[in-house]
């Protein structure tokens, strides 16, 4: 009988510490963020690794991605990977390290810069849209008044009307808040329909309706 459990007990031991050496496998397995990371500065690395820093959600490559933009270094990929990685302020939930809330507030930085470069205007919009990113608000309403930005006046307006106005289910616009954006609004409705997509004109037409705007009229006849 005594030898009986004692062989239990090792069969049990020996169970034991094959299951914890497959854990240690896992948790042991070190993050390829640094890696990746270290290869954007490399010319023949660089743009695979921007797709790999965003498919890994490496967020701690936010510091290098804002060094990159800010070098004109493949600035369209750089604000796509940072709509990938998705670590902003608002994402933020519990507590979290200070250098992880530096990061989230350096994407939006990034974001907002994106909004000064032909090139990233539009898909930066759209991610300042997808994120309600406040704090964007006077640079997008810069970017709507400048002609050389007309293509991404779209993307930039609808994220314009997001923020001061975010759609809610059940709930109706915020009169208010498109009240804050009316001279915009009016000049997205003046604007060439030519030049700039038809929808700026459409829903500038349709958000100075709801707020009944009387400045509007002449431009609405």
């Amino acid at each position: 009988m005594q030898f009986a459990s004692k062989a239990r007990y090792v069969m049990l031991l020996l169970a034991l510490l094959a299951l914890g050496a497959g854990l240690g496998c896992v948790r042991g397995e070190r993050s390829p963020c640094p890696k990746f990371v270290r290869s954007l500065s490399s010319p023949v690395k660089a743009k695979n690794a921007l797709r790999e820093i965003g498919d890994q959600k490496c967020k701690m490559a936010l510091p290098k991605l804002e060094e990159m933009f800010d070098q004109d270094k493949y600035r369209d990929d750089v604000i796509r990977t940072v709509k990938k990685i998705g670590w902003y302020p608002e994402a933020i939930k519990g507590d979290v390290p200070a250098t992880e809330v530096t990061w989230a507030n350096q994407a939006v930085a990034l974001l907002r810069k994106g909004l000064t470069d032909r090139n990233t205007a539009a898909i930066a919009a759209s991610v300042i849209q997808d994120w309600r990113i406040a704090e964007a608000k006077p640079d997008l309403i810069e970017l709507l008044g400048k002609e050389q930005f007309v293509r991404a006046r779209n993307s930039a307006l609808q994220a314009l009307i997001e923020i001061v106005s975010p759609k809610v289910a059940g709930k109706k616009d915020n009169v208010e808040g498109l009240k804050s954006i009316e001279d915009t609004l009016i000049q997205m409705l003046d604007g060439d329909p030519n030049k700039q997509d038809i929808f700026v004109n459409v829903t500038a037409a349709r958000k100075l309706g709801v707020i009944g705007s009387t400045r509007a009229i002449d431009s609405l006849i």
